[in-house]
Parts: structure tokens; sequence; C-alpha cells
């Protein structure tokens, strides 16, 4: 996980702030489309002390800041409390269905492989579809996918991907 840290460490020192990981099946058939459904996209932080610095303590306008680490041996730690990797999902749409105006802070470790932070930020996404889903159906006796741009964009405000990563050199800048 160093090596990633550090790779997203220098893109954001260039403002190469999107990042998308994407997960391919070998028999893909490769189009637009497919790809669609496949990624993760978020935005990096800006890497200078100040907007770090800046956003760091935006977090504070957040009523519910949910906080997650691992442990060496990559089991995830949730506000305090140890939970298994087949709980993630669920644990992360309880906390963030409690008060949706949340932020959550993924404390990464270096010492985990790649796959475990992988299962934190897909399974907290897949924690927010979910309640997507819910809130549209509800709502608009829609699918997520089939709502129009103005009911897209209130369901996305009120269930929005929201997560902060601090990484060893960040907690290093923010103590500073």
């Amino acid at each position: 996980m160093k090596f990633v840290n550090e790779l997203k460490n220098e893109m954001a020192k260039v403002n190469a702030l999107k990042v998308a990981f994407a997960f391919v099946p070998p028999n893909a058939r490769y189009d637009k489309r497919y790809y669609k459904n496949y990624t993760l996209r978020y935005r990096l932080a800006k890497n200078d002390s100040f907007s770090m610095l800046e956003s760091y303590n935006g977090l504070s306008d957040f009523e519910n800041i949910i906080e997650v680490s691992n442990t060496d041996a990559g089991e995830f730690v949730v506000n305090g409390k140890p939970i298994l990797v087949e709980n993630l999902k669920q644990e992360m749409k309880e906390l963030i269905n409690r008060n949706p105006n949340y932020y959550a802070k993924f404390y990464i470790n270096n010492n985990v492989d790649f796959s475990v932070y992988f299962n934190l930020i897909s399974k907290t996404k897949l924690a927010v579809d979910a309640l997507r889903n819910e809130y549209s159906t509800l709502s608009f006796s829609k699918n997520f996918d089939d709502l129009n741009d103005e009911e897209m964009s209130e369901t996305v405000n009120k269930y929005g991907f929201r997560i902060f990563e601090i990484t060893n050199e960040m907690k290093k800048q923010l103590d500073d």
C-alpha cells in the first residue's frame, strides 16, 4: 500500500486530482459502456499543506464523522469497533444512513495489501450506492440509474461518496 500512497501523493503534487480504479474480467468486451459500471472514481486532496489542512478542518462541518482504520493484519476497525470484511458494507450503510451528513476518514495503513484498501473503498461505495437506490425508490419510485438529472442530483447530494484518506505522510503534515 505504501507504493500506492506514494503514487497518489506524486499525482497530487502535479494536480492530477482524479483517480479511478478499474476492474475488468479477463473475457471482457472493451467498449465505453462497459467501464461505467466497473470503475471506482474519486478525487485526491491537493498536496500542499494549506489545502490539506483546509480540507481536514472542513470535516468539522459534518455531523457524522466515521473513522476507519486497518490493523497491520488487514482487519478493519470502524469507530473503534473491529468489523469483519463481510460486514463492512452493512456497517458503513447503517452509519451513513443514521446521519447522511457524514464524512468517512480512512486512516490508510502502509503495511496492508492494496486489496485491503480496495475492499474498504469499494464496500463503502457499495453502501452508498445501496442507500441511493433505496432513497430513489422511496422518493421517485425509480432505481437510481433511471432518475433524471434533477432527481439524480438530489439523491447524490443526500448520499454522497465522501471520504478523506489520511496516509502516514499526511498524518505527519497535519501534526506539524
